[in-house]
């Protein structure tokens, strides 16, 4: 778990453009990369929400309330509603705001409102022994319709997860392995450009060596 980090297109400008994952792949030398947040606009430069890098919070609101997800310096996943400062007091190294939260100290959580049709999905998790998942389902295609929340709860307690997210889904939904996308976008465009996103370094040496 200590591999998975959060790349993230900051300095953030609402004039700018994000990263593809394929670039951002490149750019950091990883094994894996999926899309994390939401972002603002069609450029992908500016995150939706709190988001939390190597221990710095780079953007969001202290007024606000946040679905957050991410990695403590335990490289222990977190999944919970909280504030900036609440965030910030928990001592995140990597983490994003995006919801519905899935799975929670090992027990699948009520998607109330989140109940919806099929679609492209991004999730991530984390079982008891540290392994982190990382899920990407296409959809809105004829080889894949896509999954409902419920469909990634259960995937997510199948492979033991005992804390889960819900990410960014959509035409956001991609999943990059050595450097090449290994999921169908469902977006006659192809793959848009990301503020942030969760990466996989190589090895522990590699990344001791950057």
């Amino acid at each position: 778990p200590s591999r998975v980090k959060l790349f993230t297109s900051y300095p953030f400008d609402y004039n700018g453009k994000g990263y593809k994952l394929e670039e951002i792949s490149k750019k950091m030398n990883a094994l894996a990369v999926i899309n994390a947040a939401a972002f603002e606009g069609v450029a992908g430069d500016v995150p939706l929400g709190l988001t939390i890098c190597d221990g710095e919070t780079v953007y969001g609101d202290y007024d606000k309330q946040y679905s957050v997800v991410g990695f403590d310096y335990d490289n222990k996943l977190i999944v919970g509603k909280m504030s900036r400062a609440e965030a910030e007091e928990l001592n995140f190294r990597d983490a994003v705001a995006f919801s519905p939260i899935l799975v929670k100290d090992g027990a699948p959580c009520d998607i109330g409102k989140f109940k919806k049709g099929l679609n492209p999905h991004t999730a991530i998790g984390q079982r008891q022994d540290g392994s982190v998942l990382l899920l990407v389902v296409d959809g809105r295609q004829p080889s894949s319709l896509g999954a409902s929340y419920q469909d990634l709860i259960n995937i997510m307690l199948d492979y033991g997860a005992v804390n889960a997210c819900n990410l960014d889904g959509g035409s956001s939904s991609v999943m990059v392995y050595e450097n090449e996308a290994i999921t169908n976008c469902c977006s006659l465009y192809g793959p848009g450009r990301m503020a942030t996103a969760f990466y996989v370094t190589k090895t522990e040496e590699a990344e001791a060596d950057e």
